[in-house]
């Protein structure tokens, strides 16, 4: 059987995520997932990042209709979740220095991950000169990253 690896960096980690959790429903589950710079959902990351600034100073019945279609999907902690119970190996790097998707958001589905099932193989790689899009360049990013994917 081949081995099906999704990487997600950024808005690409909630659709790794999604497409994930759709593989392992089907009965295919991925043999790893990688999220790089992943957020805990896009409402939160956009009601909490600085650029998110109008959608926390709206009504919120409109801020919840404008922002209720992209949940479901892109809901990274849900579908995360479910992928643990279903002990997909689940790996999620981070870069200190990141401003577009705090560092913190990384920490946090790491540390539910961890308290939601803890037999479950959750790695973090944390990279402390990293930006947003930096952490695949730092030089010692092959030499962490390596021995967490999973053969």
């Amino acid at each position: 059987m081949a081995r099906v690896y999704l990487w997600g960096q950024s808005m690409g980690s909630g659709v790794a995520a999604h497409t994930a959790r759709n593989l392992a429903e089907l009965g295919t589950p991925p043999t790893q997932v990688i999220l790089e710079a992943p957020f805990i959902s896009l409402r939160f990351a956009a009601l909490n990042h600085w650029a998110g600034y109008p959608l926390r100073v709206m009504p919120k019945t409109w801020r919840d209709a404008l922002l209720s279609r992209l949940e479901d999907r892109f809901n990274t902690k849900e579908h995360l979740m479910a992928l643990a119970d279903r002990r997909v190996p689940i790996l999620i790097i981070h870069g200190r220095k990141d401003w577009v998707i705090y560092y913190e958001q990384g920490g946090h589905l790491y540390g539910a991950l961890k308290e939601h099932a803890p037999y479950s193989s959750v790695e973090f790689a944390t990279f402390h000169n990293a930006g947003h899009t930096s952490c695949t360049f730092q030089d010692d990013f092959s030499s962490t990253v390596r021995p967490l994917i999973k053969k």
